[in-house]
């Protein structure tokens, strides 16, 4: 875990994280960790660059790819920007030429914090237009707290009233835990009142995700791929929680998730269907499924990406948290979509 203040400025500019909003971007931070790597140290295969991102933040490198080409990246340098053995192919070395400081970061966690970040993060909190155009009907609760633009965005006003009501609300004791990284999610929360902070547990050390304020909200990714939670959330102050229950939420959006493996979601795509990767643009290089639509989650979300509504499309991203949540945005609207269990890299 690294704690260097000067770190977020210069992850900031590192590419897939220069796409993620500000606050996302900080949570990564804590969860990176550096390395410092003598002269003539090979990074293969030691370590998966399919599935961590590593960066030269000083000294100079060299990786060669299947292809037969090379590349010098020089920390600082434009090159650098982008993960080592990423964007150009398969990388089959990775040497370091001179000392080197390398910053890294599992892809898992990265795509932990787009999910997040997609979704909504700490922007919950802001009403935006369309739901203060909405009036009355909107999202707010009584407290004018905004439940989550993520998934419930997608919903007519009606039914954001009528979710806004079957809303449990539960109080909480400062320092009490609301969630526990590893345990089954069934629930999201959204922030009423008090202050809530979430923290992941990592080989590394234990980092802080992030501080959670009044309509901020958790848990929704986790609990719609019935999964478990990434992260522990608890009390920072007293606080009260509204909470919905998975089958609840998913029945009110009314739009089955459909999973397929990586066999059968090839089938599919045999028969006509397209792949459609919801990770950035940076994050998809080699590991790319053939012929996949770039269609990043938060592009999605906001009504960006134009599909066609006579094909079939299979969600993809880095472990299937992206790719759950685009499915049933996309269902909701009407497409005929499932999403890949697991990863891009996986099958």
């Amino acid at each position: 875990m690294s704690n260097d203040p000067r770190l977020a400025d210069i992850i900031s500019r590192l590419q897939p994280f220069s796409g993620l909003s500000t606050v996302t971007a900080q949570r990564v931070v804590a969860l990176s960790f550096r390395e410092y790597l003598p002269k003539d140290t090979e990074l293969l295969p030691a370590r998966d660059v399919q599935r961590q991102s590593i960066y030269p933040l000083r000294g100079e490198v060299r990786v060669l790819y299947t292809d037969g080409s090379s590349q010098r990246v020089e920390g600082g340098s434009e090159g650098a920007r982008r993960a080592l053995g990423k964007g150009r192919g398969v990388a089959t070395q990775i040497r370091t030429l001179t000392d080197v400081e390398l910053v890294c970061f599992d892809d898992e966690l990265l795509d932990v914090a787009a999910t997040w970040d997609a979704l909504g993060g700490a922007s919950w909190a802001a009403a935006d237009a369309t739901s203060q155009a909405r009036g009355p009907a909107g999202a707010a609760t009584s407290t004018g707290v905004q439940i989550p633009r993520g998934l419930v965005g997608a919903l007519p006003p009606q039914d954001i009233a009528s979710l806004r009501h079957a809303a449990d609300r539960l109080e909480a004791r400062r320092g009490e835990v609301v969630v526990s990284q590893g345990e089954l999610a069934g629930h999201c929360f959204v922030v009423e009142a008090g202050q809530f902070v979430a923290v992941r547990r990592e080989p590394a050390g234990t980092g802080t995700l992030g501080e959670i304020h009044q309509g901020g909200g958790f848990g929704e990714a986790a609990m719609l791929n019935h999964a478990a939670a990434d992260a522990t959330v608890s009390a920072a102050s007293d606080g009260t929680l509204l909470r919905w229950a998975r089958e609840d939420l998913l029945g009110r959006l009314g739009a089955p998730l459909i999973r397929l493996d990586a066999a059968q979601a090839q089938a599919r795509v045999a028969a006509g269907a397209a792949w459609l990767d919801v990770r950035q643009p940076q994050e998809s290089c080699h590991s790319l499924r053939t012929g996949a639509i770039s269609a990043p989650l938060r592009e999605l979300r906001l009504g960006r990406v134009a599909l066609d509504p006579r094909r079939e499309y299979i969600t993809c991203c880095a472990s299937g948290r992206r790719s759950a949540v685009a499915a049933l945005l996309l269902a909701r609207r009407g497409l005929r979509v499932a999403a890949l269990t697991g990863g891009a890299h996986r099958g």
